[in-house]
Formats: structure tokens, C-alpha cells, sequence
């Protein structure tokens, strides 16, 4: 019996189900080939919603109004191709959830030569320390498994406006920060009304639980020259709604996701490699040979014992 084929695994091209199917197997394909994978839900709606393949609006496919979001629809449809095998379920993270583990061994000795490959050099000695600011979670997610974990720079998803967690949570780390040095915040966000407001709120908070004026505080993404770039690149702006006004106060913005996956982490990777006093290869380098030479003197030691 012949097994049946990737195209009848999923459901009628005619219906919902199926053209989504079709449209984000098709679209994290491309992402996989661009070394943008692993990635998560959000970023993937929003990357094609600024393509024009879906959209916030809950229509039907004659244009009638729907009531499925088009979000779940798009998580049905990922669900549905990871459960048939035509994506592997380590390509979607889930930014919302985490399991804490700890480290352990038989001997404190054990312990130690089995992290040891793990420790770290400072990215950014004698330097103000960068720090990731993003808006969204799923941007924030994406960068702590690339970018930032290559250059051992905090990331601090704010999830929006915010007050309590940026008080008990991300000030303290800023704060610890603070202790060694100056602190470079780096902010990602949506460039529309909203966007600037949680952009000035993040600021306001931070600097009055921390009792610091953040004079080079500096705003990453997105910027007035990179929504130009998206415009001529042909994304258009989406039209968004402000619940704070009566009108709604209607309004064309760009969101950062629009930039893509890919230029999100390249545009920190080139603005954390300029800040860093020495190129990254060179520090990664170094940080080998001196695990290296950390593990010998255990060994021997570990063996005098």
C-alpha cells in the first residue's frame, strides 16, 4: 500500500484549513532555509500578515465575516503539520512557557568539569553594558537563543505596557548592572502611537525604580529610516485601533516583526559587534583555550585527590 503523499496529508486546498496549511508550511520552509528556525507563533503571524497572506481581520474565504481568529487558525494549521511529521516540533518555541532544571553532580569536582565548557568571557568589559528592551515577547524569544546568547546580553521582554514586572524584575537587574558599570539599553519596539507610549512608559519606570537617568538610551528598531526601507521594499503598514480613545484613534504602524526574523537578529548582531571592544571571534577564541586549560588543572587535581 502506498503511503500517502505530503499533498493529500493535508486538508482541501478549497477550504480554510487547507490554505492555511499550505501557506505556513510553505512560509516556515523558506524560514528553515533562511537558518531562521527555530521560531515561534507570533513572530510567524505577523511575518505573514505584513506578506498579505493573512490578516487580523476575521473574514471567511468568500470575505463574509468570520468568528475563528485568524490566529488560531494558523496555530491549527502548525499543529496539524507537526503532528503529521511535515515539520519537526522543535521548530516552534513556546515563548510563554519553560521548565527549570538545576545542575548536579556526585562530587562537586563532577559538577564543576561538567559546566566548565560552559562558563563564559564578558562580551563587553570596561564598556557600557547593552541591554535587549523588546516590546514583544516573541522578538525577545528569538533573540535569547541567537544573537544575545552569542554575546551574553540580557534580554528583557516587557510584553507591552508594564509596571509591576518592571519594577520587581527588570529595574533589579538593571540595577545590578548599574553596580559595575554604565548600562546601554537597546529598545525594540512597534513604531506607531502605542508603540512610542511603551517605549516612554518602559523608560519613565526603569529610570525612576532604578533612580537613573538613562541619557544613551537607544531605540534599535524600529526607527523612522527602516520603515522607509520596509515601504520601498513594498511591506505595507497595517491599520491598527487605540482602545485608550473613543474613536479608536485609527492609524497606520509598522510592527517590528515586519523587518523579518532574519534582519531583527542581523541588525543587533551588527549594532552589539560594533559596541563590543574586541570582535567576537576573537573573544570566543580566547574563552576556549582558557576552558581548556581550567580543565587540565582540575583533572590533575581531581586526581592528586
Amino acid at each position: 500500500m502506498t503511503a500517502p503523499s505530503d499533498e493529500e496529508r493535508l486538508s482541501s486546498p478549497d477550504s480554510v484549513r487547507g490554505r492555511m496549511q499550505r501557506t505556513a508550511l510553505d512560509w516556515l520552509r523558506k524560514k528553515e532555509a533562511n537558518g531562521e528556525i527555530p521560531t515561534n507563533l507570533r513572530f510567524l503571524f505577523y511575518e505573514l500578515e505584513q506578506a498579505g497572506e493573512v490578516s487580523k481581520n476575521t473574514v471567511k474565504l468568500d470575505g463574509t465575516p468570520g468568528k475563528r481568529k485568524p490566529s488560531a487558525d494558523l496555530t491549527s494549521a502548525v499543529t496539524h503539520l507537526r503532528n503529521i511529521g511535515l515539520i519537526p516540533w522543535d521548530w516552534i518555541v513556546d515563548e510563554s512557557r519553560h521548565i527549570q532544571s538545576w545542575n548536579y553532580g556526585r562530587t562537586v569536582l563532577d559538577c564543576v568539569l561538567e559546566n566548565v565548557d560552559y562558563s563564559s568571557l564578558d562580551r563587553f568589559p570596561d564598556v557600557p553594558r547593552p541591554v535587549l528592551l523588546c516590546e514583544s515577547r516573541a522578538i525577545g524569544g528569538v533573540l535569547e537563543r541567537t544573537v544575545a546568547l552569542e554575546y551574553l546580553v540580557t534580554v528583557i521582554p516587557t510584553g507591552g505596557q508594564a509596571n509591576g514586572f518592571l519594577r520587581t524584575q527588570a529595574a533589579r537587574q538593571l540595577a545590578e548592572f548599574l553596580k559595575e558599570g554604565e548600562v546601554l539599553p537597546l529598545y525594540i519596539g512597534d513604531h506607531d502611537d502605542a508603540g512610542n507610549d511603551i517605549e516612554a512608559n518602559t523608560r519613565r519606570v526603569l529610570e525612576h525604580a532604578c533612580q537613573h537617568t538613562f541619557d544613551n538610551w537607544e531605540r534599535l528598531m524600529l526607527t523612522d529610516e527602516q520603515c522607509r526601507m520596509l515601504k520601498r521594499r513594498g511591506v505595507q503598514p497595517i491599520e491598527k485601533t487605540d482602545k485608550r480613545y473613543k474613536d479608536g484613534n485609527p492609524h497606520l504602524a509598522y510592527e517590528a516583526e515586519a523587518l523579518g526574523q532574519k534582519l531583527v537578529t542581523q541588525i543587533v548582531r551588527d549594532r552589539l559587534e560594533a559596541l563590543a571592544p574586541v570582535p567576537l571571534d576573537e573573544i570566543q577564541e580566547r574563552e576556549k583555550e582558557q576552558i581548556e586549560e581550567v580543565k587540565k588543572l582540575l583533572t590533575t587535581k581531581g586526581k592528586k585527590r
